[in-house]
């Protein structure tokens, strides 16, 4: 276990993160000037927790976050994507995290979201689900929307700045 917590200049996570590769749990919540993620934290495959709640200037997450197939705790998202062509860890990388549970926010940055690829239906564990639109998007409202449809069972469901 991390935790970095409440680190309130860290701007960013060195490579040498993916070095950790027996991590179960990695807090980075309220580092409030954290930036980028490392794409090494993709060989942390034994984790399981990762909070960055309240990272409020974190950009996007790290191509290859969707190789933590065993992450159980996710609680804060952010994918940014200006054109169907950008690289970065965009909702494709929820794809495969199916065994998240808990609350999850999901901040959508850019004029671009790949939401079916999220395959949010497929997180069953999952109990609240916050979806935060920052800017507006070029694809159809409906099929956004339709892309981000949880699973049945889920118990709250909040939609902010939809435009």
């Amino acid at each position: 276990s991390l935790d970095l917590s409440h680190c309130r200049f860290l701007k960013q996570l060195p490579r040498e993160i993916g070095d950790l590769s027996n991590l179960f749990s990695l807090d980075l919540a309220y580092c409030e000037s954290l930036e980028t993620l490392p794409g090494e934290m993709s060989k942390l495959v034994k984790l399981r927790q990762l909070r960055l709640f309240w990272c409020r200037r974190l950009k996007q997450m790290p191509i290859g976050l969707g190789n933590l197939t065993n992450l159980q705790s996710l609680d804060w998202f952010v994918a940014e994507q200006s054109s169907p062509s950008d690289v970065g860890g965009g909702l494709s990388e929820l794809g495969t995290l199916n065994n998240l549970e808990g609350k999850l926010n999901i901040f959508v940055k850019g004029r671009h979201c790949e939401s079916s690829a999220a395959n949010l239906q497929m997180k069953e564990k999952l109990a609240a689900l916050c979806l935060d639109f920052i800017s507006s998007l070029d694809e159809s409202h409906e099929e956004v929307l339709e892309g981000l449809q949880p699973h049945a069972d889920l118990t709250k469901l909040k939609i902010w700045g939809y435009q």
